[in-house]
Parts: structure tokens; sequence; C-alpha cells
């Protein structure tokens, strides 16, 4: 079966909430004589909010939406193949490559390998130094483990820190990263920005530190 548009396929989602506790104070008047003695203040109960944070574990759970120039697929064998500027969106993780085939098992897709020049990848977060982007020549991802593999050339950034080598594995659930160079030759290259702190000056000139093991 062949689709000349896009598809999305859509399983589960979910949602959170936010909540507060509000104190109330208690005075007497007085003023008037042969009064009871006013009682003293209730203590204030503080206000508290309950902050909701990305489960980024659950997102295996999350819809993950596909489109694609042309998608064909083979329901007997559980294989669909998507051409042309390709997008996958799980949950916050967004895949754009030229290629993929997505291997599915009871209607939900399992893994996915892709190609591209070069596919790209981005994970959204509350802050801005969790912030994932990636890119590489090719990638192997397994949507119910979240583990994301990247191959040849490959960049990854988190927040404003950098990582270079030939192979790199990401636990998306777990914030893992795993790299190796792609030869002997080869070394993985790690630049960590320092943590800035308010009120100290940073040095003019300085070279930002990295890291090269």
């Amino acid at each position: 079966m062949r689709i000349p548009s896009a598809v999305a396929l859509s399983f589960f989602l979910f949602a959170g909430g936010l909540s507060s506790v509000i104190s109330l104070a208690a005075q007497a008047d007085t003023a008037a004589p042969q009064s009871p003695p006013a009682p003293a203040p209730a203590k204030a109960t503080p206000t508290s909010a309950k902050r909701e944070t990305p489960d980024l574990a659950r997102e295996r759970h999350e819809p993950i939406h596909v489109s694609a120039d042309s998608i064909e697929i083979n329901q007997r064998k559980g294989v669909a193949y998507y051409r042309g500027h390709v997008v996958f969106v799980q949950g916050g993780l967004r895949i754009t490559a030229s290629r993929a085939t997505a291997h599915m098992r009871n209607n939900a897709i399992q893994t996915v390998t892709a190609e591209g020049n070069p596919l790209t990848i981005f994970q959204s977060a509350p802050a801005p130094e969790q912030v994932v982007r990636g890119s590489a020549a090719h990638m192997e991802y397994n949507a119910f483990k979240q583990l994301l593999s990247l191959y040849g050339d490959v960049a990854f950034e988190q927040g404003s820190d950098s990582l270079h080598s030939g192979t790199l594995h990401y636990d998306i659930a777990t914030g893992t990263v795993t790299a190796e160079a792609s030869s002997a030759q080869d070394q993985v290259h790690v630049v960590i920005q320092p943590t800035r702190v308010p009120g100290v000056p940073t040095e003019p000139g300085s070279a930002k530190p990295g890291v090269t093991k």
C-alpha cells in the first residue's frame, strides 16, 4: 500500500495539574471594654504550588507522528518506508531525515532507522541547559526503550555544551550519553562551558575550556 501524503499515528497522551493551599488570618476588636481577650492570629499556611516536570521515561507512551513526501506500508511484514522530508515527533523529541524505515508491532512503531545529509534531532526540555540538539549521517531509534544511536560525523549539543564523535548513544529516559571515536586515530571531543556565577565577571579573551578524551 502506498500513501503519497503525511501520516500521523496516535496512541496515548498525558496531562498534569497545579495545586495550591490558601491561608486565612483572624483578628478581634479590642476597643470595647470588658471584652474577652482577642484571639491570637491563626498561623498562615504558606502557599504551595506543585510544579509538573516532564517525565521523559513516560514519553515512550506518547503518540508518534510521522510525515513524509511518500509512505509505503507493508502490513504483512510490519514495515513502513518513508521518503522525502521525513519528520518523526514523539513527545518533546523531533527527528528529521531524508528517508527512514520503521518496524511496527501491534500497529505501534518499535524501531526506526533513518538517513540524512545530515539528519537532525531535537529534544525539548523545561530548562535551556537541558535542551538537546544533534546531527549525524545515520540514526537508529528504539521507540520503546527511548534509545537513540547516531553514526557518522556526529554533532551533539546539550545547552551550551557540545560533543563531536563518530558514534553516539543517547538514552533519552535517563539522559545518559555514550560516545565513541570513529577510528583509533580519532578522539571524542567535548566542550564544557563553565557555569556562570552571578556577580563574577568572565575574564575577557579567556578561552572556553575543552575536554578531549
